[in-house]
């Protein structure tokens, strides 16, 4: 992984550590799939697949909390 990019990936870890506390999971997941993509990016695939499996749980938890009405405009 280059600096930049490890750089930007402990950034989005401490970002995703604020949203978690502040209970905002839909911003945690999308930090958590964007350190998922610069993992993948540098063939780090099975720390990826980590991060990618906890931004799908957070997204999951987001569509639980939601309304029905929220939950049914997202769904394909």
């Amino acid at each position: 992984m280059d600096k930049t990019d490890a750089i930007a990936v402990i950034d989005l870890a401490e970002t995703c550590t604020t949203f978690e506390d502040a209970s905002n999971y839909r911003a945690a997941g999308v930090c958590y799939n964007n350190i998922a993509n610069f993992q993948y990016k540098n063939e780090n695939y099975s720390l990826a697949s980590e991060n990618y499996a906890t931004a799908i749980l957070l997204a999951d938890l987001c569509l639980s909390q939601g309304s029905k009405k929220e939950r049914d405009s997202l769904e394909l």
